[in-house]
């Protein structure tokens, strides 16, 4: 300490490395009193200024740390828990494999039975599988013989002979015809419609005289024909006789419709139930046939257009009915000119196929649509003396 500093009473200033103790500074403080700050040792402590621009220094709030301490320690805590569930689950599959571990020798004495019978049935089952195998083979049943026809019935063609049909009748189906339909009375159109019925038989026989009443005869083939029924039926029959001239005598071609029961019936059942109460006038007006020459000489062709016809305008008409059937008879040879065209066709009748389509004409909203009374296919009848069965009178 210099005298100076003694007389003066000034504590002696210390030298500092790398600092101006005036003016710029080179340390890492300014000096106290070129900031205007007092310089005695009484004067409180002061905090440092901020750093200078360019120099970042990071400060962590103590709140911040604060949350990141407890966040760690909630992941200690979860994970903790984490590691004793574990440890629990692997215990309860533990003790559940040790429980049935325990339970299975209990349980052995009563699967033991039952697996026996298991084994003595596949034993079974295997030994009828082998005896099945080494059986011959049975060959199927035969198909049902065809209906015994009546001494004047014509027989039925379609049996998959193969060749050409001749001198039998097929069915149809119900796309061969167009009748009226719903809105007919509006736009004038016919579609297909489905037939009501279905053909159980037909019978081609000549007689000297035309045989009126022909399903009433003693040797009617009513009985028969409803055992042939492949639907529930109404209980009448509807029999359609066309009686044609022949040289001696006619020919009968009788056809015997089932008509199908229907538990609700539709329009076209109700006119039918309307036909059959009808007088003899209203049904004359109302049956009509529809022709068509599906194979034979152009000439029957142009003769016989195919389109429908009111037979009672033209042909005589009888009707009978009874609980069994209801019969309407047609006398072809009644006007002139339906006489020559069935002189016509009957000439050439072995070169003729011939479909026909019964229905009852619908003249009103409530009657339509029309639906198909019957139909037939006559396939190439020779309609000579020998092959045509006489009529017992």
């Amino acid at each position: 300490m210099t005298l100076a500093a003694k007389q003066s009473g000034t504590p002696p200033r210390r030298k500092q490395s790398g600092l101006k103790m005036r003016g710029g500074h080179k340390g890492k403080f300014p000096h106290p009193e070129a900031e205007g700050l007092p310089s005695s040792p009484s004067s409180p402590l002061v905090a440092p200024p901020p750093p200078p621009p360019g120099r970042a220094v990071a400060l962590l709030p103590l709140a911040a740390v604060a949350a990141l301490a407890c966040a760690l320690i909630a992941w200690l805590v979860a994970r903790r828990r984490s590691r004793r569930a574990r440890s629990g689950l692997a215990y309860e599959r533990v003790s559940a494999a040790t429980h049935e571990e325990a339970a299975l020798p209990a349980a052995l004495p009563s699967a033991a039975p039952r697996a026996v019978a298991v084994a003595a049935e596949e034993e079974e089952e295997a030994e009828l599988e082998a005896a099945e195998a080494h059986a011959p083979l049975e060959s199927a049943p035969p198909p049902p013989p065809p209906p015994e026809l009546g001494r004047l019935e014509l027989r039925r063609g379609g049996g998959g002979g193969g060749g050409e049909e001749k001198h039998c009748w097929l069915p149809l189906g119900e796309a061969e015809f167009m009748v009226r339909g719903q809105t007919y009375l509006h736009d004038g159109k016919k579609v297909s419609a489905p037939c009501s019925s279905e053909l159980l038989g037909v019978e081609l026989f000549s007689a000297a005289a035309p045989a009126l009443n022909v399903a009433g005869r003693l040797d009617s083939p009513i009985p028969q024909l409803l055992a042939r029924a492949s639907a529930p039926l109404n209980r009448q029959l509807l029999v359609i006789n066309l009686m044609i001239p022949a040289v001696d005598g006619v020919y009968q071609l009788v056809l015997y419709f089932g008509t199908f029961f229907q538990p609700r019936p539709g329009p076209a059942a109700r006119l039918l139930e309307r036909f059959i109460a009808g007088t003899d006038a209203f049904r004359s007006a109302r049956l009509k046939m529809i022709p068509s020459v599906a194979d034979g000489p152009w000439m029957v062709r142009k003769a016989v257009p195919s389109r429908p016809a009111i037979l009672g305008k033209t042909l005589r008409q009888r009707y009978f009915f009874t609980d069994d059937y209801f019969e309407c008879d047609i006398d072809c040879n009644s006007n002139p000119a339906a006489g020559r065209i069935v002189s016509l066709v009957k000439s050439c009748a072995k070169d003729i196929t011939i479909d026909l389509a019964f229905l009852i004409e619908a003249q009103t909203v409530d009657e339509l649509p029309e639906r198909l009374l019957g139909t037939v296919r006559i396939a190439k009848v020779d309609l000579d003396s020998s092959s045509i069965p006489q009529l017992e009178q």
